[in-house]
């Protein structure tokens, strides 16, 4: 689910990224400065959301639980006890 999240999230910042230059393109051929500045504007944003997800991806990453499991064989005398705990990676 986290993956495909991402996915789309990086599809559509993609694809405003690309409609944003396409754009920038034809309004630089009629010679439209307003619209020029405003695409401008929105493809420095989109640039600087793509270099920041991987930094807020990562804090993300670092705030689920980690599950641990693992066979507990000493605490009681021929019994082999199945334990699962969940670490925390703050």
């Amino acid at each position: 689910m986290k993956k495909t999240k991402r996915f789309f999230i990086n599809l559509f910042l993609f694809a405003g990224l690309i409609l944003s230059i396409i754009l920038a393109f034809k309004a630089y051929f009629v010679k439209e400065w307003n619209t020029i500045a405003g695409t401008l504007a929105v493809i420095t944003a989109i640039t600087g959301t793509f270099l920041s997800l991987k930094t807020v991806w990562k804090q993300e990453d670092e705030y689920e639980p980690e599950i641990l499991v693992t066979f507990d064989v000493d605490s009681r005398s021929g019994v082999i006890q199945l334990v699962i705990k969940k670490h925390w990676r703050k």
